[in-house]
């Protein structure tokens, strides 16, 4: 979202540069929202529940940013794409470090080596898959990881709250 969505917005959608910027700044914005009242939602709906709606609602927000061509619902998905994923790094954090209590630190050091590497990597897929099948289709992998991160919310345990955000 953050390498090609502006791109998207310009060269797909012909949108004046203005307006092809909204995109990066949109998501970043809910980016930021969501990352402030996560730690809210995920106390009260759990680490289960809230990433499980962080992948519906990311499969969710990229279908009307790629099924149509009119710059307010596209931008408006970008949104709720960047509101869906902000609890995702930090619960993925949470996780590690609840399945390997005794050795959190090298636990969330490898989420964090592999989140890196697909922050490197991913614009790079994306990249490569739009040359090959065009930039909207490839920012379908978007979706595609949505709908993977609704699916493996399922192993994450249901009645664990987590505590990032509180001070604990």
């Amino acid at each position: 979202m953050e390498h090609w969505s502006g791109i998207y917005l310009r060269d797909g959608l012909a949108l004046p540069a203005l307006l092809g910027a909204s995109g990066v700044a949109v998501f970043h914005a809910a980016m930021l929202v969501g990352r402030l009242g996560a730690a809210w939602i995920v106390n009260r709906l759990g680490n289960r529940r809230t990433l499980a709606g962080a992948g519906f609602l990311t499969a969710v927000g990229m279908a009307p940013a790629l099924a149509t061509r009119e710059p307010p619902l596209v931008v408006l998905g970008f949104l709720l794409v960047g509101a869906a994923l902000s609890a995702v790094v930090p619960i993925a954090f949470s996780v590690a470090g609840d399945l390997a209590p005794a050795r959190a630190g090298a636990a969330i050091s490898v989420v964090t080596t592999l989140g890196y590497g697909g922050f490197l990597l991913g614009p790079v897929i994306v990249g490569g898959l739009a040359e090959v099948f065009g930039l909207r289709t490839a920012l379908g992998t978007i979706a595609v990881a949505g709908v993977a991160i609704l699916a493996l919310s399922a192993r994450v345990g249901a009645g664990r709250k987590t505590t990032f955000g509180s001070g604990a």
